[in-house]
């Protein structure tokens, strides 16, 4: 292992950085992995919902990232359109898009809500 994976494994192992979240894949393998959510949370957002004059509504799209590692590892296809992804142990998104980013080590992975 050189030093840059274990920087990656301590980044993604720390919880001021990276979170658990389910992914299921379309193929229906399903495992708790490790993501760093990229978009924060709006100021006045709370567990992932938005509160706007009183009503709240959830937050629509979110973007993660994933270490490509962590897909064989936890015995789960690459990811692709249509898998979901259980954030906060309640918040279910649909993968929308799909992109390795150019030194191949992480999957940048858009998450929506509701109809496309």
């Amino acid at each position: 292992m050189t030093v840059f994976d274990t920087m990656l494994a301590t980044m993604f192992a720390d919880p001021n950085i990276a979170t658990d979240v389910l992914y299921t894949s379309s193929l229906g393998a399903s495992n708790t992995i490790r993501a760093i959510r990229l978009n924060p949370m709006d100021d006045d957002a709370i567990g992932g919902l938005k509160v706007r004059s009183g009503a709240a509504t959830q937050v629509s799209s979110v973007t993660l990232d994933v270490a490509v590692t962590t897909f064989a590892a936890a015995g789960l296809p690459m990811p692709q359109r249509g898998d979901v992804v259980v954030l906060d142990g309640a918040l279910t998104y649909q993968v929308r898009g799909v992109e390795i980013e150019k030194q191949g080590i992480a999957f940048r992975i858009t998450l929506g809500r509701g109809e496309t």
